[in-house]
């Protein structure tokens, strides 16, 4: 009598799949004019930051528009980033910041943003 064995892999996902990856904003001045720069200070929670680092991705929109993408970044595996940003090129007037953290292999989150900080530029 012959015993067929069948194997199988299965892949199990992260239980944190579905909890979204949290990111802290900071940036300062709120208000800028001439050749000033906001400082930008962004910090990635949750542990595991993969040995590349982290894509995020720094979006700016004014009023209710779509979020439109300035910069991309890579988080280090410290979980933090600063960096100095001239937002001229967006325009004057009163915008909305945010940092884009999305999904991706490696990463055990889902996609996130983080707070959302209003400036001005001028």
């Amino acid at each position: 009598m012959a015993v067929l064995l069948s194997l199988a892999l299965v892949t199990v996902a992260p239980a944190s799949l579905g909890t979204r990856a949290r990111v802290t904003l900071r940036v300062a001045p709120k208000y800028a004019s001439g050749q000033w720069n906001f400082g930008f200070s962004v910090r990635l929670l949750g542990g595991h930051i993969p040995r590349g680092g982290k894509k995020l991705v720094l979006q700016a929109r004014q009023g209710r528009g779509s979020w439109r993408e300035f910069s991309v970044i890579r988080i280090g595996r410290d979980g933090r980033f600063h960096a100095s940003y001239a937002l001229r090129f967006l325009g004057p007037g009163r915008w909305q910041v945010r940092v884009l953290c999305e999904a991706e292999a490696g990463w055990p989150f889902a996609t996130g943003t983080s707070n959302v900080v209003r400036v001005r530029v001028e």
